[in-house]
C-alpha cells in the first residue's frame, strides 16, 4: 500500500513540476542559446520585470500587484551578471511566443 502511495506521488510531482510547468521549456531553451536578444526581450515587455540583482526586502516585496510567476534566473553575458525574471500570468505565456516566433522566424 506503501508504494502505491509513493507512486501516486510521483506521479502528481511529474505532472505538476515536468509536464505543466514544462511547457515552456522550449522556450527556455531558446532564450539560454540566445540569453542577449532575451534579455532585451524582457525589458521591452511590461509583463516581465527584470531584476538585476536582489532589491531590499526581496523579489517579492517589489513585484507590481498581478500574478506573478518565477523566479526564473537568466545568465546575460553582455551585463556580465545573472537577472532574475518575473513573469505577468497570464500575459507572459503569449509573450513567450511571440520570442520564440521572432528567433524562428
Amino acid at each position: 500500500m506503501e508504494w502505491l502511495i509513493g507512486i501516486i506521488l510521483i506521479g502528481f510531482l511529474y505532472y505538476r513540476f515536468v509536464l505543466v510547468k514544462g511547457r515552456n521549456l522550449k522556450f527556455w531553451k531558446i532564450v539560454n542559446a540566445n540569453p542577449d536578444k532575451a534579455y532585451s526581450f524582457f525589458m521591452s515587455k511590461n509583463c516581465f520585470v527584470v531584476f538585476d540583482s536582489e532589491p531590499p526586502g526581496g523579489y517579492r516585496a517589489n513585484l507590481p500587484p498581478g500574478d506573478w510567476d518565477g523566479p526564473f534566473k537568466l545568465p546575460v553575458p553582455s551585463q556580465n551578471r545573472v537577472v532574475t525574471i518575473f513573469g505577468r500570468s497570464p500575459e507572459y505565456q503569449a509573450a513567450q511566443e511571440n520570442f520564440i516566433g521572432s528567433i524562428h522566424g
